[in-house]
């Protein structure tokens, strides 16, 4: 027999975290992701805390990629605007992993997404220059003379501003010195 769609979806849901649709229904909505615990030394979602909006917790995300899976409200997948609004402002900083009784882990959720998205594809400027900026740094603080030249061309405005775009950062960014 032929798979329906769900099985094919459910197929390509499977990805290096193994299932990827089981781990997102793990989220059974108890909310402790709303809770204030910083007086406990919880993190849970330090975006959540900073905007109070359900849809930055980590059960707003959680529902997000739920539907997403279900294909009911979000319906464009991997790509879908509705997916990468919520996921926006995850940190990535592993809070919702420690402190969620259920095991929800956005941050792992978020780079399974992301390798979907761009899976065959150019990533966006920033994700490069922003993801290499170790190793330039490194680079660049190696050699003094080096620094210097780097450090006044991020000074010089037209630089600045060229500098800045190609690296896809915002142009109201400040720019790192190096030492």
């Amino acid at each position: 027999p032929r798979p329906v769609a769900a099985d094919v979806r459910a197929v390509e849901l499977r990805g290096r975290l193994g299932d990827f649709s089981e781990a997102v229904h793990r989220c059974s909505g108890v909310g402790k992701c709303l809770a204030d615990t910083t007086g406990s030394l919880g993190v849970m979602c330090p975006s959540y805390q900073a905007t109070r909006e359900e849809q930055d917790s980590t059960r707003g995300r959680a529902r997000v990629l739920q539907e997403m899976i279900n294909g009911g409200v979000v319906r464009l997948g991997w790509k879908s605007p509705e997916v990468h609004r919520a996921l926006d402002l995850c940190l990535s900083c592993k809070g919702c992993a420690r402190d969620c009784p259920t095991g929800i882990d956005m941050a792992a959720y978020k780079s399974q997404v992301l390798d979907h998205t761009y899976r065959g594809k150019l990533r966006p400027r920033s994700h490069y220059a922003l993801g290499w900026l170790p190793r330039w740094g490194r680079l660049i603080t190696r050699a003094r003379v080096l620094s210097r030249l780097v450090n006044m061309s991020m000074a010089a405005p037209g630089l600045r501003n060229l500098i800045r775009w190609g690296a896809g950062v915002e142009q109201r960014r400040s720019l790192p010195q190096f030492a």
